[in-house]
């Protein structure tokens, strides 16, 4: 039997150690015939689930992950993004919607009943509405430089505009095929996201790394030229004042496209959550200030443990 549990224990996930004291397991969560890559640190609930943006993976919390020690955290990348599968548009709908359903598919996987979800940049619209629908399993919401409807404090990136015109859209899709031309196109996206050089230059590549190939692209290409925010979002900014749960609204005051203004219509939206806005990082607060927002998490989950199971 133990034989047994050793050889299953080795297929199903493996033990790693990340730097000198963090240990995490990695897995295959199955969304219908297609598998998510997925991280799990063991520690104490309720469990923080940190969900990267485009075009970022799970490496996004890297930094972070080292503050949140003796807190069970799980990250992951969606499908089509980082270590999970790459399925085609025409057999897989990438969409907000979708990535409701796979935060769904890891809650369920991990058999959670106390989450809190961490949102950042492309994933706040899936994670805010999963969090709405799911009120019975959600203890509480940490948002990060995000946006969830349509509004004028939020922009989009140069390249985001551009892949939202058809015609360009096609002409960039053609030229980014070669790696080289797509390097360079994510690299301009990514250049005054970071407040400091040198996190820039550790993490882009690590970004840019997994788009190797034409499958690697396909998610990218097809969420970030989507024309508009569902509609559904807009209809559900009442419920956004009724959440009742304990948020924490943590924004790089320095982000130019979802900065402190986006972040002052979350604080006003969810009525009673906290707002900290951290002047040293810009579009990427959990690698431009990992220590500061890690403390602020530590402190929001200690402050409501009560609340939170």
């Amino acid at each position: 039997m133990k034989t047994f549990l050793f050889v299953l224990f080795l297929l199903v996930s493996k033990a790693v150690t990340a730097g000198s004291t963090t240990v995490y397991i990695e897995h295959k969560v199955p969304v219908g015939s297609y598998n998510m890559y997925a991280k799990e640190y063991p520690g104490n609930e309720p469990t923080l689930i940190l969900l990267h943006g485009y075009p970022d993976n799970h490496t996004l919390y890297d930094s972070l992950l080292p503050h949140l020690e003796g807190r069970h955290v799980i990250v992951f990348d969606f499908m089509g993004w980082g270590g999970s599968d790459k399925p085609k548009p025409k057999l897989y709908h990438y969409s907000a919607e979708q990535q409701e359903l796979e935060i769904d598919a890891v809650v369920n996987y991990f058999q959670l009943h106390s989450v809190i979800l961490v949102p950042h940049d492309m994933s706040g619209p899936a994670a805010i509405n999963w969090s709405l629908d799911h009120k019975d399993k959600v203890a509480g919401l940490v948002i990060l430089n995000t946006f969830y409807h349509k509004t004028k404090n939020r922009k989009l990136p140069f390249t985001g505009v551009l892949l939202q015109t058809p015609i360009v859209r096609n002409f960039i899709i053609l030229t980014s095929l070669p790696n080289f031309s797509f390097n360079t196109v994510l690299k301009l996206t990514l250049k005054d996201f970071f407040v400091k050089k040198e996190n820039r230059e550790a993490f882009v590549p690590g970004f840019i790394k997994p788009f190797k190939g034409y499958a690697a692209k396909r998610a990218f290409f097809r969420t970030v030229s989507t024309k508009k925010i569902a509609k559904k979002d807009l209809a559900r900014l009442e419920e956004l004042k009724q959440f009742g749960k304990p948020v924490s609204i943590i924004f790089g005051s320095g982000d130019k496209l979802l900065g402190e203004k986006m972040a002052n219509e979350f604080h006003e939206l969810f009525k009673g959550s906290e707002l900290h806005l951290i002047a040293s990082a810009k579009h990427y607060p959990q690698i431009d200030a990992a220590k500061e927002v890690g403390e602020l998490m530590m402190q929001f989950v200690n402050k409501n443990t009560s609340s939170l199971k």
